[in-house]
């Protein structure tokens, strides 16, 4: 009976992970410490013709830089940095043949220096069952030697005014094409189509900071700026 069982589970297993694919495969990548933000844009598929629900984990390697920050933005909010796992009661549900996207964000805030990194999906929220992960080599290098060769396609990217009481416009928004604002906890508090020239109205909103995601046409995050409503 006990080997029937454990047969049982392990079919599970491995049906569950067959079904569920990640890319990119690594999350390996070369750039300048002045660069603002490296988004990684992460792509999910559930190919299996019922509901999922996943819970995600970043490993880092011994060593990985102090100075660095990273934070994760999933199907439910973008999370503060040092959070390095999905919290249990929240759940990734990814419909039946379905494709989703999770961003990881990395700022190496002026820093030198390597570090690996890899990002883990898991079918259970005690973190036992893995059924998809990138590559445990993957490296990050953030190289002084490219700072002359480096241009940030979302550098010139700001809010204005910033901060504001009534509205915001977004500066050279060329390739934006979708703005989201969230709150500090993550929470989407509205999303609106992009045309270039636009205007946001956020006087209902509540005092404090949010966070405004601007977005390609590919749903890839191009860049997240705090907004500070007065």
């Amino acid at each position: 009976m006990r080997i029937l069982y454990t047969l049982t589970i392990l079919l599970a297993f491995t049906a569950v992970r067959s079904q569920i694919s990640m890319t990119p495969s690594t999350l390996s990548v070369i750039v300048s410490e002045e660069i603002p933000e490296y988004v990684y844009n992460i792509t999910v598929t559930n190919s299996a013709s019922a509901p999922t629900s996943l819970w995600w984990k970043v490993q880092k390697a011994a060593g990985f830089p102090s100075a660095w920050e990273t934070y994760t933005c999933d199907l439910n909010q973008c999370y503060l940095p040092g959070l390095e796992e999905c919290p249990a009661s929240k759940p990734n549900v990814i419909p039946a043949n379905t494709t989703v996207s999770f961003t990881y964000h990395f700022d190496p805030n002026g820093s030198v220096g390597q570090g690996k990194v890899w990002f883990q999906l898991y079918s259970d929220k005690s973190f036992k069952t893995l059924v998809a992960e990138t590559d445990p080599e993957g490296t990050i290098i953030a190289d002084k030697t490219l700072n002359t060769k480096y241009t940030s396609p979302s550098s010139d990217l700001k809010l204005f005014p910033n901060p504001t009481d009534d509205y915001f416009i977004i500066k050279n928004d060329n390739g934006v094409a979708k703005v989201g604002i969230f709150n500090i906890v993550g929470k989407e508090m509205v999303t609106y189509r992009h045309t270039p020239g636009n205007s946001y109205d956020v006087s209902d909103l509540s005092r404090g900071i949010y966070i405004v995601r601007l977005l390609d046409n590919r749903g890839k995050t191009i860049k997240s700026i705090r907004l500070s409503k007065k």
